[in-house]
C-alpha cells in the first residue's frame, strides 16, 4: 500500500477479474397519484391483455415513485432534469414472472450481453426490458410452457424491437416517453441488422454469450485501507450464503424451459454456480474433488429427462442431502 501525497490514507492496490455495485441516488416519494399511472391502469384494465394480473395492476397503482435527479437522454441539462422512479412498481412486474416468463428474459438478457454487447451501452438491459414487457401483454402464458414457445416467445420481443427501432420510438411503460430518442438512424439499421440475424438462428446468437472466451488479465484497483476490512466483515457475514440457495433455486427452475438438448445450456448453468460459488466464498470447486463430483451430480440431474414428477422428487431427495453439505463445505 502507498498513500498519496497531502492524505492520510493508506491506499491499498487490489487485482479482480469484474466487479460490481449498485447506484445509491437521491430520490423523492412523490404524493398523489400520477397521471400517468391513471392511463396506464385504464389501458390494461380496458384491453384483453394476458400480462399483468388485475391484482398486479392494482398493487402497481398504490405502490410508491420518486422524483429522481437524472440528466434527460436529449440535451441534458443538470440544473433542472430529472426523471420519474419507478422501481418498485418494476419489482412487483418481475415478481410476477413465471419460470418461463423468467427464462425467455435471461436468454434476452444474454442476447444484449453477449450477441449485442457492442451496442449495449445506447441500448440497454432497460430498453429490452420495456419490450419484453409489452410482448407479455400480447402472449398467452400458455407460450412459455416449453423450449419452443420461449424461443417463440423470444422470437417476438425482438421483432418488437425492430419494429420499435424502424419508427425510432419506444415507449416508456409507464409514461408517454421516448427511451430511445437518443439512438442516431445508422445506429438503429445497425443493431436492426444484428436482431435479424439473431432471429435467423437464436442458438448460434446465444452461444456467444454462453461460450465466449474469457480474457485471463486482472483488472487493477486501489482502494483505502479502511474498506479492507468492510470487505473482510462481509466475508464472515453468514447472511450471504443465501446467494448460492437462490443460484440452486433458479437452477432448478430453468430447467423447466430447457428442452431436451439442454447439455450446453445446464453447463453454462452449472459453470455460472462454480463462479458465484468462488466470487462469494474464494473457493475453487474445480479445484476440489469432492465440489467438482457434486457439480457433475448437479449437471446429470438437469440433464436427465424424468418420466414423472415423482420420480424427479425421488432423485432429489437422493442428493439433497449431499448439496447440504456442499454449502457447509463452501460457506461454512
Amino acid at each position: 500500500g502507498n498513500s498519496s501525497p497531502g492524505t492520510t490514507k493508506e491506499l491499498v492496490t487490489i487485482l479482480f477479474d469484474f466487479k460490481s455495485g449498485r447506484d445509491f441516488i437521491p430520490a423523492f416519494p412523490i404524493k398523489g397519484i400520477l397521471p400517468c399511472l391513471d392511463e396506464w391502469r385504464s389501458r390494461l384494465m380496458e384491453s384483453k391483455s394476458f400480462w399483468p394480473s388485475r391484482e398486479a395492476i392494482d398493487r402497481i397503482y398504490e405502490s410508491e415513485y420518486y422524483v429522481i435527479a437524472k440528466p434527460a437522454i436529449v440535451n441534458p441539462d443538470v440544473r433542472k432534469d430529472f426523471c420519474i422512479g419507478f422501481n418498485n412498481a418494476e419489482m412487483i412486474l418481475s415478481s410476477t414472472f413465471s419460470d418461463g416468463q423468467r427464462l425467455c428474459f435471461l436468454l434476452l438478457k444474454s442476447l444484449q450481453k453477449g450477441y449485442l454487447k457492442e451496442f449495449s451501452e445506447r441500448l440497454t438491459s432497460y430498453h429490452w426490458k420495456t419490450a419484453f414487457y409489452y410482448t407479455l401483454e400480447t402472449t398467452e402464458l400458455e407460450m412459455f410452457a416449453s423450449h419452443s414457445g420461449i424461443f417463440n416467445a423470444l422470437e417476438k420481443v425482438l421483432s418488437f424491437m425492430v419494429t420499435c427501432l424502424e419508427q425510432r420510438f419506444l415507449r416508456h411503460y409507464f409514461i408517454n416517453s421516448n427511451l430511445i430518442a437518443h439512438l442516431l438512424e445508422e445506429e438503429c439499421r445497425q443493431i436492426i441488422s444484428s436482431i435479424q440475424a439473431i432471429i435467423s438462428d437464436p442458438v448460434k446468437a446465444l452461444d456467444v454469450y454462453f461460450f465466449q472466451e474469457k480474457d485471463d488479465g486482472k483488472l487493477v484497483d486501489q482502494i483505502p485501507n479502511d474498506q479492507i476490512e468492510d470487505l473482510k466483515h462481509q466475508e464472515g457475514d453468514s447472511s450471504r450464503k443465501t446467494h448460492a440457495e437462490a443460484i440452486l433455486s433458479l437452477v432448478s427452475r430453468l430447467q423447466i424451459g430447457a428442452g431436451n438438448d439442454s447439455s450446453k445450456f445446464v453447463a453454462a448453468i452449472v459453470d455460472t454456480l462454480a463462479v458465484a460459488v468462488k466470487t462469494e466464498a474464494n473457493f475453487d470447486c474445480y479445484a476440489n474433488e469432492f465440489c467438482t463430483g457434486i457439480l457433475k451430480i448437479i449437471g446429470d440431474y438437469l440433464n436427465t429427462n424424468f418420466r414423472t414428477a415423482e420420480d424427479r422428487k425421488r432423485k432429489l431427495e437422493v442428493f439433497a442431502p449431499i448439496l447440504e453439505l456442499y454449502l457447509s463445505q463452501s460457506y461454512g
